[in-house]
């Protein structure tokens, strides 16, 4: 179990040490009637209205939802990830999912970095991660 541990926490490391912030091309999740899309700061709309919930971008992608699944998009519009997931959230360049019930870890590019085997998951102090898995 340690090994697993300091495997994940390894791999974290790498993926949290080679984040780094892009304000470039800002975009903001701005909600209309009931519909929620991606404008700039000038209100021009680059992301048509059409999600059920849009999450603000982190490391060029974002959360978003549709048709009650969780996804992720791209600065485009394009989806990396299709909705099929119960919850997203996204810290840094690393995606926290749900599935079943159990959390997991996925980079942003939708690639699954741990499969979903924790009971909880939560961003830690700084750049960690605080889990739950097998009661501990």
């Amino acid at each position: 179990m340690k090994k697993n541990a300091l495997v994940l926490f390894s791999i974290l490391t790498v993926l949290f040490s080679s984040y780094h912030a892009s304000s470039q091309n800002l975009l903001i999740p701005k909600e209309k009637k009931g519909k929620w899309g991606y404008t700039t700061r000038n209100g021009d709309v680059v992301i048509p209205y059409q999600f059920e919930l849009a999450k603000s971008f982190l490391h060029s992608v974002a959360c978003v939802k549709l048709n009650g699944k969780y996804g992720l998009i791209d600065e485009r519009g394009k989806f990396l990830v299709e909705p099929s997931y119960d919850s997203l959230a996204s810290k840094a360049n690393i995606v926290s999912y749900v599935q079943d019930g159990l959390f997991g870890i996925m980079d942003t590019l939708g690639q699954l970095v741990t499969e979903p085997i924790y009971q909880r998951l939560e961003a830690g102090f700084k750049d960690t991660l605080n889990v739950k898995w097998d009661g501990q």
